[in-house]
């Protein structure tokens, strides 16, 4: 993390909705947003940060850094009794196929093998999920699974032998 001898605690948790959440607080000085950013926040979201900086205490100042972006990396997944890696991408504005085919290509990124398995949401009424999806000329197909417990506008992708392991 970033080299800061004065912070007092830090949270950082994939929320719900999809969206990545880091909490920083510092005692008597500022907390340095613009490090905490290069060293957390992932170039792809950058233009998506939210955050609210605050001061709180009376005896003791205490300065806070509140940040949310949409999920687009690398997570351990827990699933199934197994934590295994997994890419996860968040994007209003996409088309869940090519969400499945970013998260993918995030994985492969980091792990150099391609997954075969992709989590979306699932469960509404009327809503068609195909079964598998090419994610691109020559190269693999994945499985996809709607579960209820994805975030909406979101791809979450791993190797399903992982689960088995």
């Amino acid at each position: 993390m970033v080299n800061d001898v004065s912070i007092g605690r830090t949270e950082g948790a994939l929320g719900w909705g999809g969206y990545r959440r880091l909490h920083v607080v510092r005692m008597g000085e500022a907390v340095r947003r613009e490090a905490w950013v290069e060293e957390c926040v992932p170039m792809q979201c950058r233009n998506e940060l939210l955050w609210i900086e605050y001061a709180s205490g009376k005896t003791i100042q205490r300065f806070h850094l509140s940040m949310h972006w949409p999920c687009r990396e690398m997570v351990c997944l827990e699933r199934e009794g197994g934590s295994y890696p997994a890419a996860v991408w968040k994007d209003t504005s996409l088309r869940t196929s090519e969400l499945i085919r970013l998260a993918a290509q995030e994985f492969f990124a980091a792990t150099e093998a391609w997954p075969t398995l992709a989590l979306i949401r699932g469960g509404e009424a009327g809503r068609k999920i195909p079964e598998r999806l090419g994610l691109g000329e020559g190269l693999a197909e994945v499985r996809i699974e709607a579960v209820k417990w994805a975030p909406g506008n979101c791809a979450i992708v791993y190797e399903e032998r992982h689960a088995a392991e």
